[in-house]
């Protein structure tokens, strides 16, 4: 017997983040991690807050060097973060350093 309201897991997910807005905070958590896969201990030692908007990745640092050095690289950096997030439904499209 087949029945008609039936759903996969996965769609019923997709309604449920919709419906309760998880969805930009699920786009935060995934942002989050993808920068700290990127740069290991040092983002872990020197990121005080990450924040995910719209497609705007804000991170604020407690290193004016590294921040600096993030800065000139900002479009490598931009680059090696969306190749990690590639299978995610996530893309920055800008990175603000604080």
């Amino acid at each position: 017997m087949i029945r008609k309201n039936e759903q996969t897991l996965a769609e019923v997910l997709k309604v449920l983040k919709e419906k309760y807005g998880w969805k930009e905070k699920m786009h935060e958590v995934a942002a989050r991690n993808a920068w700290y896969g990127l740069l290991g201990p040092v983002a872990v030692n020197h990121t005080l807050s990450i924040h995910y908007n719209k497609q705007v990745l804000t991170i604020k640092l407690n290193s004016s060097v590294l921040r600096e050095e993030l800065w000139m690289h900002q479009e490598k950096l931009l680059h090696a973060l969306n190749e990690e997030l590639d299978n995610t439904e996530v893309e920055i499209k800008k990175i603000i350093l604080l």
